[in-house]
């Protein structure tokens, strides 16, 4: 194998912790191969109420905790944590923000919808930026995290330890 890789997966599902379709399963897949086939992975998913936490263990990110952000005129705080999924061998990153992802659905109707996963974007750079870790490849699934390579051009363009980052934007079904 060449040099391993630095890959940030940034998904709205991952099997089996969150699922309505096959960006799921295609997320937990790729995921756990690209762990296995020893790459550097942080999976990044929205911590929603509806994910089933009996059988995990889940831990607070000590440095990952009530960061402040901004999104339009709004401001809040969100958190993360970090729980081994055992069928995938591979530690996954929890968004917390409750207010955008306790609502009993992984998607909703809301007027604020789009600010949910504005937020994935916004929170999937800050993890790398706060934990020193500069992916090779931002794997953004659907348009939930589609944001991600504009801000790595724009809001953050001035972080060096993106600068050689590269991105991936995976359509899963557009029809």
């Amino acid at each position: 194998m060449a040099q391993p890789l630095n890959v940030c997966i940034a998904t709205a599902e991952l099997a089996p912790l969150a699922k309505t379709g096959g960006l799921a399963d295609v997320a937990a897949a790729l995921g756990a191969y690209l762990h296995r086939s020893g790459h550097d992975v942080r999976i990044l998913l929205p911590f929603y109420s509806s994910i089933d936490t009996e059988g995990l263990t889940i831990e607070p990110v000590d440095f990952l905790q009530e960061i402040p952000i901004s999104i339009g005129s709004a401001h809040g705080h969100f958190s993360i944590d970090t729980t081994l999924v055992p069928s995938l061998d591979l530690p996954v990153f929890l968004l917390r923000c409750p207010e955008f992802y306790s609502r009993g659905a992984l998607y909703t109707s809301a007027d604020d919808e789009h600010r949910r996963f504005i937020l994935l974007a916004r929170a999937a750079i800050e993890m790398c930026q706060r934990m020193g870790f500069a992916p090779d490849i931002f794997s953004c699934h659907d348009w939930h995290a589609a944001l991600i390579p504009l801000y790595l051009k724009s809001i953050y363009a001035w972080d060096k330890l993106f600068a050689n980052s590269k991105s991936v934007l995976t359509i899963h079904n557009i029809g």
